[in-house]
């Protein structure tokens, strides 16, 4: 386990200069194959054309990294590097080449405790262990880069890490204050002590603020703990073992080789006499021990040949009949999923209508978020985003980076940014900014949804729901004190109700402040990790985003005497094209889905 510190010092005391860490982690059981991927860049004498070029080339590499499972970690960091050459590739064939030289830019990929890493530039990267500082970065400092083609990134650097291991990667000159100021040794000794926490690292920056605020870089922290693995399941299930052919015959094969040898046994053999040299043995004398001999005669080959025949016939039978048994098996395990798939009202899709899509160079989406025709998209990575109405994409900037978004009224969107400033959009221009008042300490939005002029905003880690009238001026605690929190909730919805979606796939409802009930959910493909949930106050329906299935799941909102039950399923939707879901979007009948840079449109 890793717990990660990104330190970004006075990213605006420099204009020519732009600096920025990103963190990825597994979001699903197909990422969690290949781990976590950090990555930290640093371009100098910036001109404005680049100013989101870390973004883009970050981009790039994850999405190739996260992009085949199946592949080893190793292949996929190979991967995103050969997509990134090739990115940098086509910025110089575009004319744009004023990053060379000035680039300084690190990717890690950790997997539990096992490293693989790569870096261009003069970016910084140490291990600190057990008192020592060690430089990882030195075995790249001396690679060129390939300029026929173009290629930036060349070799990985891979190695084994231990429980308390610190990786630290940062620009020159913060290194260089560091080591100065002896931060790096106060970090080792408090690892040494085993008193590496959040609190220790502010008290040790702390310490030394007057200096730390006449530099500008990025450092990143990467503090290895030992993982807590969950007890092994025992399983009493019968487990079904499939034995080749060879195997199968093997005992046979075996028998009929061996089959003169086995004969020989079965008759009767001379005893071995040991003949002494002293004694005579007359020539006369009977032949008391002499034993017939038993002649394989044609009649008996046959009778033989007919017997291993039949037991070779047998044995063949015996394994068609397992097979036809195994594929009845199969047949009839099909016959029960289409019937459970029929009941749970279940339907896939091959081929889902495209309503619109993104160019890689244009937009990475990431979330969006829409009222009635109109439609808003987010980048986490970007101080824009885009609107789309009929048919037309527009362009809009804002001041800061956009971590989510909500639609407030007609051609009006919210926005809210990493620091909890929410601005406000009206016919596509900023139109007033406000900062929300904290709380209390370590307040931390994860979702939020706007109802009838009121901003609800949800933070799991306390458990609680904000709620802000607008303009967002004093904010109150929604939650009544003696009712269920919703510590680790993962998504909210509210149409008057407030509907909570659980870390355990579950719906909460609330109401009024209190907690009323948890929704009954019978939905066949058994749920493993839902991520948004979505409904308003126009719509009869409950809708469930789950991108580990690659399915959206309609269920009914409320339930009366002889109608549905809330929870019921009214529709599923799934399809092998749903293979990047990362956010949804509903308008009267239809559902609009990102799906990496497509929008898919399924009509209900």
């Amino acid at each position: 386990m890793a717990q990660v510190f990104e330190l970004h010092f006075n990213p605006k005391l420099k204009e020519d200069l732009i600096f920025d860490s990103f963190c990825y982690e597994p979001t699903n059981v197909y990422e969690k194959r290949l781990g976590s991927l950090y990555l930290t860049g640093e371009l100098k004498n910036v001109l404005p054309q680049n100013l989101r070029f870390l973004d883009h080339l970050t981009q790039v590499i994850k999405g190739k990294f996260y992009a085949t499972p199946i592949k080893s970690i190793e292949e996929n960091l190979k991967a995103g590097l050969k997509k990134a050459n090739d990115f940098l590739e086509e910025e110089v064939k575009n004319d744009n080449t004023s990053w060379l030289g000035n680039l300084n830019f690190a990717v890690l990929s950790l997997k539990n405790f096992d490293l693989n890493f790569t870096k261009v530039g003069n970016l910084k990267i140490f291990l600190l262990r057990g008192g020592e500082i060690i430089d990882l970065g030195k075995k790249l400092e001396l690679q060129e880069i390939e300029p026929y083609p173009l290629k930036i990134f060349l070799n990985i650097v891979s190695g084994k890490l231990t429980t308390d291991d610190i990786i630290f990667v940062s620009t020159k000159e913060i290194f260089d204050l560091f080591l100065d100021e002896n931060f790096l040794a106060e970090i080792t000794k408090s690892q040494i002590e085993k008193k590496f926490s959040e609190k220790e690292l502010k008290r040790i920056l702390q310490s030394k603020e007057k200096v730390l605020a006449g530099i500008s870089g990025v450092c990143l922290l990467i503090s290895l703990k030992e993982e807590v693995l969950p007890k092994k399941a025992i399983s009493f299930e019968k487990e079904v073992k499939i034995i080749p052919l060879k195997k199968f015959f093997q005992p046979l094969f075996n028998q009929i080789k061996n089959f003169p040898k086995i004969l020989q046994r079965l008759v009767p053999q001379r005893p071995k006499i040991k003949i002494r040299p002293k004694i005579e043995v007359k020539k006369f004398l009977p032949k008391l021990f002499a034993l017939p001999k038993i002649q394989i005669t044609k009649e008996l080959k046959k009778k033989l040949i007919l017997i291993l025949a039949l037991i070779l016939l047998l044995a063949i039978g015996f394994l068609v009949f397992q097979r036809k048994r195994e594929v009845s098996l199969k047949e009839k395990e099909k016959i029960v999923w289409e019937n459970l798939a029929k009941e749970s009202k279940l339907k896939i899709i091959e081929n889902p209508e495209i309503y619109f899509e993104f160019s890689k160079e244009e937009f990475l989406p990431q979330k969006m978020t829409g009222l009635d025709n109109t439609f808003y998209f987010l980048n986490p990575n970007y101080n824009w985003f885009f609107k789309f109405e009929n048919g037309k994409k527009e362009k809009i900037e804002a001041k800061e980076k956009i971590k989510m978004g909500a639609s407030f009224a007609k051609n009006s969107i919210l926005s809210l940014s990493e620091k909890n400033q929410l601005t406000l959009f009206e016919n596509d221009l900023l139109k007033e900014t406000f900062s929300l008042k904290e709380p209390y300490p370590e307040f931390e939005i994860d979702d939020f949804s706007v109802f009838k002029q009121n901003l609800y905003f949800l933070d799991s880690r306390k458990g609680e729901i904000l709620k802000y009238s607008f303009p967002p001026n004093t904010s109150k605690f929604w939650l009544s004190s003696e009712t269920k929190k919703v510590i680790n909730a993962k998504s909210i919805a509210i149409d008057g109700s407030v509907w909570i979606l659980t870390d355990d796939n579950k719906i909460d409802r609330y109401f009024a402040g209190k907690y009323q009930e948890t929704l009954t959910l019978n939905i066949f493909p058994e749920p493993k990790n839902f991520e948004k949930i979505f409904t308003s106050f126009d719509l009869p329906y409950l809708f469930i985003l789950e991108p580990a299935q690659k399915r959206v799941i309609v269920l009914e909102k409320t339930g009366s005497t002889g109608s549905p039950q809330a929870g019921e399923v009214f529709a599923q939707f799934q399809s092998e094209k749903f293979d990047d879901l990362k956010d949804f979007f509903v308008s009267d009948k239809i559902i609009y889905l990102l799906n990496g840079q497509k929008v898919y449109w399924i009509e209900i």
